[in-house]
């Protein structure tokens, strides 16, 4: 008899658990000590752009759109707080159930 879907799934779920417990262990035995925290400042559009791995075209765009944060300074120029940016990518993050889910559908 062959297992059934939901099977394979529970296989694959208790496979990836094991594996990023495998994975963080790793880098537990590795972590350096922490930096110094960076001094709080805005960033430019630029500085935007690459703390998220992103062109600034697309930090502006989604700025004026309205989906990104931003800080409009004197004179219209943008500017962003690094702790939005990182909401904004959390907000976004997929899990790795989610992201099964998602390639079952396609």
């Amino acid at each position: 008899m062959t297992p059934g879907p939901g099977a394979l799934d529970r296989v694959f779920t208790e496979l990836a658990d094991e594996v990023a417990a495998r994975v963080l262990a790793q880098l537990d035995q590795t972590a350096t000590p922490a930096a110094e925290p960076e001094s709080w400042r805005l960033l430019s559009v630029a500085e935007a752009a690459e703390r998220i791995g992103r062109s600034p075209r697309w930090v502006r765009d989604r700025a004026k759109r309205g989906e990104l944060p931003r800080i409009r300074l004197d004179g219209g120029a943008l500017a962003f707080d690094i702790d939005d940016l990182r909401a904004f990518a959390e907000a976004r993050r997929v899990s790795l159930s989610d992201s099964a889910s998602e390639r079952r559908r396609s």
